[in-house]
């Protein structure tokens, strides 16, 4: 690409809508939520698969982004996209898990999940892969 092909390039960010994490983890749920926020996000915060579906009714409809833990004990991570994808199935979905469950992924892949997080990650391996998700979009101005 040429410098002055370059310069006609700009960023532009997907229309503000919220995240939604989810996790059996307090804390964990807290942490990362938090940091979402203080980076500029708005953050729905879930502990339980039922908590996220009873979230994505209405008016908060408008989550771009699900953040969802893949081994929870109501509503196990898949069931959880499944409902999720019911509800609001505009919105982008990212799984996270801290094992390689090998039927989880085939259920994710038939939910069309495209982003995957493994577990532990670092809070900034958090804001690059929403971030990623989220989709900025690359255009040349004209």
């Amino acid at each position: 690409m040429a410098r002055n092909e370059l310069c006609n390039i700009h960023f532009t960010m997907p229309k503000p809508s919220s995240l939604l994490i989810v996790d059996d983890n307090t804390d964990f749920v807290t942490t990362c939520g938090d940091f979402l926020t203080e980076s500029g996000f708005h953050v729905l915060k879930a502990c339980s698969g039922t908590e996220a579906v009873d979230l994505c009714s209405g008016e908060s409809a408008s989550v771009g982004l699900a953040i969802v833990d893949l081994n929870m004990p109501d509503l196990d991570g898949p069931a959880t996209i499944a409902a999720l994808r019911k509800k609001a199935p505009r919105t982008k979905v990212m799984a996270m898990s801290g094992a390689m469950l090998v039927p989880y992924f085939l259920r994710l892949n038939e939910l069309g999940v495209q982003h995957f997080l493994p577990k532990p990650f670092y809070l900034d391996e958090l804001l690059a892969s929403v971030q990623l998700a989220m989709n900025c979009n690359l255009r040349s101005k004209s």
